[in-house]
């Protein structure tokens, strides 16, 4: 690498060159044309391009990344940590899951020591279940606690393109972490948590999960209690507009960190709330209800309007029914549904219920911009 006082040295030198070979062409303008020296003494001052070093640490990461990085069951990708066993990303957390058999990699979490420095990471999809590696450039990190995660994650730059879920090397391929979106900003969680969390996950005692009975929801005095099931654990205790000031003695201020401090509750667990309402504090002790799935809705669950000469408006999809499970959204326009072209509301609701049980029908329907075509599957009796 050449130094800065170097360079501007032989920049010096190159000018002076030039500038002696056009005052030689003004004198001695009868004398034969040489060539400019100018030109080729600035290619050997032009830095050469890093990108086929880059294309070369790519590959030279893939084997141990292959190794590192699996599809689970259910096509999440997955960092694997035993023989058959992964973790991959989930809601607000990470779970354990099933993975293809084979040998367990030795994956060593990457912290950097400068976090305002431009650098190269590496992002690894799976397209198809085939691992794709390809460089994301990162302009900085910014560190942020992150009660959900449980310690400090690192904020990238928006506009980056890394999809919630992606596990990041760095080009030495040592394991970065997994990216995430939190607070609306695309970050990573450093593979130090990750790690630390697939063991607590593994040495976890297997329990049926817990659920208090309510729903919370940010707002500027707090965070407050939206509802409140009346057959739930807190029917007894707890009303809507309450506000939740800590959870086992820890502060929480918004839904992020309300989610952190409940998910691993088990059903039989005792949770102590400290909660506001109307100027008066009081400590609240819930036992912990287990987690009952609902019944599937056999219906087609949809709220619509005919929209003239275009189709059907979906206004509403019921939660477990047949719409929500096909992937209906309010917002939907409905374009065809199975033999009804531009259908209103009416012939929606009549293909659906003359489809036999165990049928399935084929949705056409536009989603802003997009288009999109979905199944829909009538329930068997």
């Amino acid at each position: 690498m050449i130094s800065r006082e170097t360079r501007l040295l032989l920049i010096t030198i190159v000018v002076s060159v030039g500038a002696l070979w056009l005052l030689a062409r003004l004198r001695f303008q009868d004398r034969p044309v040489t060539a400019a020296p100018v030109v080729p003494v600035l290619a050997q001052l032009r830095p050469q391009s890093s990108y086929d070093d880059l294309a070369r640490s790519l590959s030279n990461l893939r084997p141990g990344v292959s190794a590192a990085i699996a599809a689970a069951e259910d096509g999440r990708p997955a960092l694997r940590i035993g023989g058959e066993v992964g973790v991959g990303l989930a809601d607000s957390g990470f779970d354990l899951v099933r993975v293809p058999a084979a040998d367990v990699p030795s994956v060593m979490a990457w912290t950097p020591r400068i976090f305002d420095y431009p650098r190269y990471l590496v992002a690894a999809d799976l397209v198809d279940g085939n691992l794709s590696l390809r460089p994301v450039f990162v302009g900085s990190l910014v560190p942020v606690e992150s009660p959900v995660w449980q310690g400090s994650i690192w904020r990238l730059p928006p506009g980056l393109t890394l999809a919630p879920g992606t596990f990041v090397f760095t080009t030495e391929g040592m394991f970065a972490g997994v990216a995430v979106e939190h607070a609306g900003a695309p970050s990573i969680v450093p593979g130090a948590l990750v790690l630390g969390a697939a063991e607590r996950l593994a040495n976890q005692i297997p329990h049926v999960p817990g659920q208090l009975g309510l729903t919370v929801q940010s707002t500027p005095l707090g965070l407050a209690i939206a509802w409140v099931d009346p057959a739930g654990p807190a029917a007894n205790e707890l009303s809507a507009t309450d506000l939740i000031e800590t959870v086992n003695g820890r502060a929480v201020a918004s839904a992020d960190d309300w989610r952190a401090r409940v998910r691993n509750i088990a059903s039989g667990d005792e949770v102590k709330l400290q909660v506001r309402s109307e100027g008066a504090r009081r400590e609240v002790a819930i036992v912990a209800a287990a987690v009952v799935e609902p019944p599937d809705d056999p219906s087609l669950g949809l709220r619509m309007r005919t929209v003239a000469r275009a189709g059907v408006e979906v206004l509403g999809v019921e939660p477990r029914s047949r719409a929500d499970r096909a992937g209906i959204r309010a917002g939907d326009l409905i374009t065809v549904f199975g033999p009804a072209r531009t259908p209103t509301a009416a012939e929606v609701t009549h293909a659906f219920d003359t489809l036999p049980p165990g049928e399935r029908i084929l949705v056409a329907m536009t989603r802003g911009d997009g288009h999109h075509v979905v199944v829909v599957e009538k329930n068997l009796k």
